[in-house]
């Protein structure tokens, strides 16, 4: 999401081809802060707090995509919602799955 941020907005100012540079930066940057942070933490909130945080984004996308596919062939609006509901918790899901690390007892 960051990377896509900067890349509109490095567009809308100008930057050209480079805002392409710009967004791949922005995002592996992110990503990379992502990954020294659940490194860095010992705390399970704190490592809950951070997968969210980056499960938040793919949630709202996945519920986006999915509403834009249930309108082209479904014509109820509420079969539309039930289905975006279930596509974009899956989604989620998948992307929590993912991203979350092992939370294991030392005993």
């Amino acid at each position: 999401m960051a990377g896509l941020i900067v890349f509109f907005w490095a567009y809308r100012v100008g930057a050209g081809l480079a805002s392409v540079f710009l967004g791949v930066v922005a995002g592996s940057l992110a990503l990379w802060l992502f990954r020294m942070g659940l490194t860095a933490s010992r705390q399970p909130v704190v490592r809950l707090a951070l997968v969210i945080a980056f499960c938040l984004p793919a949630l709202i996308a996945g519920y986006s995509a999915t509403l834009g596919f249930a309108r082209v062939g479904i014509p109820s609006p509420i079969r539309q919602h039930v289905l975006v509901v279930i596509g974009a918790g899956a989604l989620g899901a998948a992307s929590f799955a993912r991203l979350a690390p092992e939370m294991s007892r030392e005993t």
